[in-house]
């Protein structure tokens, strides 16, 4: 059955299903309902937890190999199963209906990925999970929904804020809800008592969300190519201890922009759509078009392998270090002409040569 995301939590108060699938583009979000999951299956005994990604290195037969492993401390288990790319491929749907034949009631699985649509969930393997689980599309607020999102969420921290304060939110943390619930958080600290209200500008003048200006002068100055600032600005989100997933988006939305520029100056199509669709101001589309009209498919190329790297060293702990690849997406972008040279190892100094 097919349930939307604020009837979930409801639904896992009554009952749990045997398969859930998640999918929607906002990864707070997913990650949220996914939590909610979680929680009652571990309520109900699923103390066992394996965590699966279809990635480059993995093999369908990690999910049969999952339902047959035995655990020392419960025989009960959660499977979580991300398709980053929210398809399977034919093997996978085998897989998938596989499992389906072959589960028991000690396995609970959570497919979840990016947003999917009505020709994916018309496909066997989607249908056939649907059919036996629950299907929770997730999606997120646009700019007319966001500031009755950000009102919601405020209550829950048991925070006020003034209208202006909300649409100021609103501006600053469109597209991205896990820095927006991060910033509540802190006003929630920061707040005298809970009847206190927070105006536009006490947020304006705020010097403690630092992490918050540093994320945006990260992609300022790449738009700039000023390869020194990124790395001063990146070495200071170090140092603050932001999170690299929040990093990891900056610089994954800059890819997707300029992709999409350069593709449209190639086949002369009008920019005003992607400027207005991506919130670029326009004192910015000059220097988002002049890097645009330099963007190659190989740099482009080298940029999705390196947000690939990023996602695993976050998600899977491959081993590589994070930063010195946020790093190297900004020597990438900056000095296009040094691809070829940069190395592909851990603990290079956040150094401009």
């Amino acid at each position: 059955m097919q349930l939307r995301a604020d009837q979930l939590q409801s639904h896992l108060n009554t009952s749990l299903a045997p398969v859930y699938l998640i999918f929607g583009d906002d990864p707070f979000l997913l990650q949220k309902h996914i939590a909610q999951i979680r929680q009652a299956a571990l309520q109900q005994g699923f103390e066992e937890r394996t965590s699966l990604v279809q990635d480059k290195e993995f093999s369908w037969s990690e999910l049969a190999d999952a339902t047959q492993s035995m655990s020392l401390f419960s025989s009960k288990q959660l499977i979580e199963l991300e398709l980053p790319k929210a398809a399977p491929g034919k093997e996978g749907g085998k897989a998938l209906l596989a499992y389906l034949e072959q589960r028991t009631d000690d396995h609970v699985l959570i497919v979840f990925g990016p947003r999917i649509n009505k020709a994916t969930q018309n496909t066997k393997w989607c249908k056939s999970l649907i059919q036996a689980g629950v299907f929770v599309p997730v999606y997120t607020p646009d700019a007319a929904k966001l500031p009755q999102y950000i009102k919601t969420r405020a209550s829950l921290y048991q925070i006020q804020l003034q209208p202006e304060a909300i649409q100021q939110l609103a501006t600053w943390y469109e597209g991205n809800l896990l820095a927006l619930d991060q910033e509540l958080k802190k006003l929630k600290l920061r707040q005298p008592d809970a009847s206190y209200v927070w105006s536009a500008e006490e947020l304006q003048q705020s010097s403690s969300d630092q992490s918050r200006f540093d994320i945006f002068a990260l992609r300022d100055a790449l738009i700039q190519q000023n390869l020194k600032q990124y790395l001063h600005t990146l070495s200071r989100l170090r140092e603050v201890g932001t999170e690299p997933v929040l990093i990891c988006w900056t610089l994954s939305k800059l890819q997707s922009t300029l992709d999409q520029l350069a593709r449209a100056i190639a086949t002369r199509q009008d920019l005003r759509g992607i400027y207005n669709r991506e919130r670029i101001w326009a004192q910015q589309q000059g220097q988002f078009e002049h890097l645009a009209r330099q963007y190659q498919m190989s740099l482009n190329h080298h940029l999705l392998h390196l947000l690939e790297r990023l996602e695993f060293a976050i998600k899977r702990e491959s081993g590589e270090d994070i930063f010195t690849l946020f790093a190297e997406f900004g020597v990438a972008l900056c000095r296009s002409h040094c691809v070829e040279q940069l190395q592909e190892f851990p603990g290079v100094e956040l150094e401009a040569r």
